[in-house]
């Protein structure tokens, strides 16, 4: 039975077919689905808009300091991770999926997709096979084959 399926996203053509893929799983099965995108460009980016709030809430905070961090928070993605995710999202519930969910996170993408699983306990990953993984991806693995190889669920690939 499936009943909670985990869809990692990020901008690629396989991850686009693999949201289209789970959306109709899980209305065959009536099951929910969370849509993760994972940040990469600013690691640590929870924490870094933590102490850049608590920062601006000092009366002897350095503007320049402030500016900076602010600076490294917009280039990290989050703006257009959002995004993504929504898209996801409307598709799903509009292809009649009725438990919708979305998580932004930062790290190492099979990490944190791996960490979710764990954390959610969900039954099946639809992830597409090839993302926007760069170079390094083709050397050290793919962000798909480590979640493969260290799923405790059912690892579905969309080509």
């Amino acid at each position: 039975m499936i009943s909670r399926i985990l869809v990692p996203i990020d901008h690629s053509e396989h991850s686009r077919r693999a949201v289209t893929f789970a959306a109709d799983l899980a209305v065959g099965f009536g099951a929910s689905v969370r849509f993760l995108h994972v940040l990469t460009k600013v690691l640590g980016r929870q924490q870094l808009t933590r102490y850049a709030d608590l920062l601006g809430t000092t009366p002897e905070a350095d503007a320049s300091e402030l500016a900076e961090i602010r600076e490294k928070l917009a280039a990290s993605g989050e703006v257009e991770g959002l995004e993504l995710l929504e898209q996801a999202r409307s598709h799903a519930v509009h292809a009649g999926v009725s438990e919708v969910e979305t998580t932004l996170d930062d790290g190492d993408p099979a990490t944190v997709i791996l960490h979710q699983v764990f954390l959610g306990q969900h039954d099946v990953v639809v992830l597409g096979r090839r993302g926007m993984g760069n170079l390094k991806g083709l050397l050290a693995g793919s962000v798909s084959q480590k979640v493969a190889a260290w799923g405790r669920c059912t690892v579905i690939l969309v080509k």
